[in-house]
C-alpha cells in the first residue's frame, strides 16, 4: 500500500504534513512527502497495512504527536484609534494586547506619556486588571478608541 493510500485508509487528508508524519512514524529512509506513491513498509519489510493494529496505532500516534507538538495559537485583536485605520494584530496574552493599546494611545496623545491606562479610566470600578476585563468582555473602549478580541477561528 502506498503512503497516499495508507493515509486515506487511516482517515487522513493526504498533504505534506501528514506524509511527513507517516515518514516519522515508520522511521523510513523514504520521505513520503516527496514520494507519496512509495510503498509503506516496516523495517523488516512488512507492509504497514498488514500489521495487526493498523491503522489504529498510527491514529493514536498522530493524536499524541498533535497534542505534544501543537504550536500555541496567538490571539488576534483589532485596535482602533480615531483618525487611523482599523489595525489587526496578534498577541500572546491579554496583557500584551493592553500594552499595545496603551502604546497606540500614547503615540497619538490620547494618553499622556506618564499616564497608565487603568480600570477607572474606562469606567470600571473595583481596581480590576484591564487584561481580565478584556478577556471577560472581549472589548475595551477609551473615549472613541478601542481594542477588541477577534474570533481567530476564521
Amino acid at each position: 500500500m502506498t503512503a497516499r493510500e495508507f493515509l486515506l485508509w487511516a482517515g487522513y487528508e493526504v498533504n505534506e504534513h501528514t506524509l511527513s508524519r507517516l515518514t516519522d512514524y515508520v522511521g523510513s529512509n523514504i520521505d513520503f512527502s516527496q514520494f507519496p506513491d512509495a510503498e509503506v513498509t516496516m523495517e523488516d519489510g512488512t507492509p504497514l497495512n498488514e500489521c495487526a493494529e493498523e491503522p489504529a496505532m498510527f491514529q493514536e500516534w498522530m493524536d499524541f504527536y498533535q497534542i505534544n507538538n501543537r504550536e500555541e495559537e496567538k490571539m488576534r485583536f483589532e485596535l482602533f484609534i480615531p483618525g487611523r485605520d482599523l489595525y489587526v494584530f496578534e498577541a500572546d496574552s491579554y496583557e500584551e494586547a493592553i500594552e499595545r493599546f496603551e502604546q497606540a494611545l500614547w503615540d497619538v496623545g490620547l494618553l499622556s506619556d506618564d499616564d497608565v491606562l487603568n480600570a477607572a479610566d474606562i469606567g470600571i470600578a473595583g481596581g480590576r486588571s484591564l487584561a481580565d476585563v478584556l478577556e471577560e468582555r472581549g472589548f475595551l473602549r477609551y473615549d472613541d478608541a478601542f481594542v477588541a478580541e477577534v474570533d481567530s477561528r476564521f
